[in-house]
């Protein structure tokens, strides 16, 4: 198993220096609580250490041949504290670290892979605009996609760092478009987003891949609903609404298989019918194309399976 973390393993809110479930009167020094959680991590997850002598480092790369190169970043021990107001727009604010960030444009510059995946632990798709109608903030609310309680942005999320996020895609263009992918998780939701260079509006530069959860709450599960109640007219209007989405799901439990080629990724979303109890029943709700060179979503000529398996 080769993954990274979320805050989580560490506590929640997680930061630098600390997390907004950390107290250190309570909780002992941050110092200390984060380098034993890491040690519990690497002795009882089947994961891959990219260090022995950095048992606090997370990030690292994994080549595959000529084929890919997956780099796995960790957003949340290096981060700066996430801030509300107009100081999350300086470009000193960083979600990677200096370190991190460094270690990252180096390595994704040089790869001379087919394909640079980057296993980002949380989506840097856009989750929140202004103008969105206000009918849609509970359901935005629910996964955390704005804030909990104005209209406005959630600064936990990538958003909350768009000069470094505009910074990475950056970098992330030298390869051309269409040469990387963005694989991401956390928001409890199916999404398939196109990213537009930061400095070229309307020119596709990489796909990102959201998988959903495999048995965390969904947003009808959230909003306490019954399955269908936020199907695909929600969907649909999640897509008019945020910047770059192309497509999304927003119920199913289940996760995304990315069959890497040479010329193109193949992406699929596989859902199972229900988590409530062992099943072998499971569907494939969405396959989507990117052809290496060619940043944009494309649906194949063949039907999607609707099956069991």
């Amino acid at each position: 198993m080769i993954a990274t973390i979320d805050d989580h393993e560490l506590a929640d809110g997680a930061w630098r220096n600390g997390a907004d479930n950390h107290q250190d009167e309570r909780d002992g020094p941050w110092a200390v609580r984060r380098a034993a959680a890491l040690q519990a991590r690497w002795e009882w997850l089947p994961a891959r250490r990219p260090d022995p002598n950095e048992p606090e480092r997370v990030h690292h790369a994994v080549r595959i041949g000529d084929l890919a190169e997956l780099f796995l970043l960790d957003v949340r021990s290096h981060r700066d504290q996430p801030t509300p107001g107009v100081s999350m727009v300086s470009s000193t604010r960083s979600v990677l670290g200096a370190e991190q960030k460094a270690w990252f444009v180096e390595k994704v510059t040089a790869s001379d892979a087919a394909w640079r995946l980057i296993g980002n632990p949380t989506p840097m798709a856009r989750t929140w605009r202004p103008g969105i109608p206000d009918t849609l903030h509970p359901r935005l609310r629910a996964l955390k996609f704005m804030h909990a309680t104005k209209d406005a942005l959630d600064e936990d999320q990538w958003d909350g760092f768009p000069a470094e996020r505009d910074e990475l895609l950056r970098v992330i263009s030298q390869a051309g478009p269409g040469r990387s992918m963005l694989l991401a998780g956390d928001v409890h939701a199916s999404m398939a987003v196109e990213h537009d260079h930061p400095d070229l509006p309307g020119a596709p530069l990489v796909v990102e891949a959201v998988t959903p959860s495999i048995t965390s709450q969904n947003l009808n599960e959230k909003l306490k609903v019954q399955p269908g109640m936020v199907g695909p007219k929600i969907a649909a209007e999640f897509i008019r609404t945020l910047p770059g989405l192309r497509w999304c799901e927003l119920e199913s439990h289940g996760y995304v298989v990315a069959d890497i080629r040479a010329e193109e990724i193949v992406l699929e979303w596989w859902y199972v019918d229900t988590v409530l109890r062992p099943t072998d029943v499971e569907c494939c709700g969405q396959r989507m194309v990117v052809r290496n060179g060619d940043a944009r979503l494309l649906q194949p000529l063949e039907a999607m399976s609707t099956g069991a398996s």
